[in-house]
């Protein structure tokens, strides 16, 4: 394991630069206005024509709290006729998808749903089993892969847990972030770890196929100490699945992350890196497997078992096990992407009602993916994934020449293979072991929207 030891302080130095994290690709700052609900409706029919494997995903953007270090889409109130009136949009925005679906006779291969967040605990049981409800008009909830619901720990209940699994909820994700309470204080987050652990009791856990564990490294406060602590708290609870990931520092775009430096300073680069390889060590000598960047997952997960299949697919959701290609976001600020197109809905409130208002799909922005794009993600999901690419297969299922196609980009990483961080072969692209930690860096050579290649 010489990428937990081995830490060379020159070259964090050296490529500790600034790096998209990939979840799609191209980056949402590349995607356009002119993306219609024209071309949603075309792609959700030619994703059927291909019988192309689906995610559901639907955005409860609401939080009682804000946490400092958070980047998600949020709107923070203790009003629940916000929320209330939120999700008559959100009905109206389902109700849309379903009537478009039934009148074009188009039956979607739909396999798991996940209903994310802001905090969706915050929904009362009476909206909860209406959201479930119309969900079940588009597919059948008893038949899915996976069920997913994202718990914030401070507003659930072991009732709560309970009847969504009552429902068909078989999976469910829980925000730990860090069990440290002065770093909890700096992020505004308190969360005991007593208060996780009376809430997945023995029995409770027998309900979910998967639990997932959601910690943060970089907040400002951590320790290589601290996070240790917190691992071991967090390997004690066992959960089946942990997203152990690097804090996304930008201000400039997530104001409320300033908040966080009022006590503390962020840990530098170097130390960032003993957090996370502290913490990385502890997490594979508890006989975690890694299945990505910052994902991990015990050997009989059925992640694990698709990674070892090589089916395993990096998305928004993490390192999933690659049961689906695409995915239909629902809800403010959600995304989908559907056959060679990625669609964004709109963020503000007004905008998103107006347009389902007038029976049109509420499209703020999106992207038409060429073959090149999709080469490229291709390549990056992999290397977030796998950490290398097989080169033959590549050149075989696009027909080209990787090195000839993509000899401008091999050049970019002449450092890199250098130093020891990429290792090129005739058959095989890969991040060494010591490479691994700079993988987004190697990803951003590929992207050629941020260098401006071809």
């Amino acid at each position: 394991m010489a990428f937990v030891n081995n830490l060379n302080k020159a070259l964090i130095n050296k490529y500790d630069k600034f790096a998209f994290d990939y979840i799609e690709y191209p980056h949402k700052s590349f995607w356009t206005k002119d993306i219609s609900d024209t071309d949603f409706r075309n792609a959700l029919r030619d994703s059927a024509r291909v019988k192309s494997p689906l995610t559901l995903y639907v955005h409860i953007p609401f939080c009682r709290q804000l946490c400092f270090f958070c980047l998600c889409h949020k709107e923070i109130t203790s009003d629940y006729s916000k929320i209330e009136s939120y999700m008559g949009s959100l009905y109206s925005e389902i109700s849309l998808l379903r009537d478009f679906l039934k009148s074009e006779q188009i039956t979607l291969d739909i396999r798991n749903i996940y209903i994310g967040g802001g905090s969706p605990t915050l929904l009362r049981q009476y909206d909860f089993d209406i959201l479930a409800n119309i969900l079940g008009t588009i597919t059948a909830l008893d038949g899915l892969n996976s069920f997913t619901v994202e718990i914030d720990p401070r507003n659930t209940t072991k009732e709560m847990l309970n009847h969504y699994a009552s429902i068909g909820v078989n999976s469910i994700s829980v925000g730990i972030q860090d069990f440290d309470p002065k770093v909890q204080k700096i992020v505004n987050r308190f969360q005991s770890p007593a208060m996780v652990e009376s809430l997945l009791t023995a029995k409770l856990r027998t309900l979910f196929k998967s639990i997932n564990f959601d910690i943060l490294v970089g907040l400002p406060g951590q320790t290589v100490q601290s996070v240790t602590e917190t691992i071991n708290k967090v390997m004690n609870m066992s959960p089946e699945r942990l997203s152990f990931t690097f804090l996304n520092y930008s201000p400039d775009k997530y104001p409320n992350q300033s908040l966080m430096l009022k006590n503390a300073e962020l840990p530098d680069p170097y130390t960032k890196q003993q957090i996370f390889n502290a913490g990385l060590e502890i997490i594979l000598q508890n006989g975690y497997e890694r299945n990505g960047y910052e994902h991990f997952s015990k050997p009989d997960d059925n992640v694990a078992r698709a990674k070892h299949l090589g089916k395993a697919r990096y998305n928004s959701l993490g390192v999933t096990r690659g049961d689906t290609i695409g995915m239909i976001g629902l809800g403010r600020h959600s995304y989908s992407s559907v056959g060679d197109f990625y669609f964004q809905n709109f963020y503000e409130q007004e905008k998103y009602e107006a347009s389902l208002k007038c029976g049109i799909f509420p499209i703020y922005r999106g992207f038409h993916l060429s073959k090149d794009d999709k080469l490229r993600r291709n390549i990056i999901q992999a290397l977030r994934t796998d950490f290398g690419i097989n080169i033959a297969q590549i050149s075989s299922e696009y027909d080209i020449d990787f090195f000839n196609y993509f000899k401008t980009e091999l050049g970019c990483l002449a450092d890199f293979v250098n130093d020891g961080l990429v290792k090129i072969s005739g058959s095989r692209f890969e991040a060494t072991e010591t490479g691994i930690p700079y993988i987004l860096q190697i990803c951003r050579a590929f992207d050629k929207y941020v260098r401006g290649t071809r």
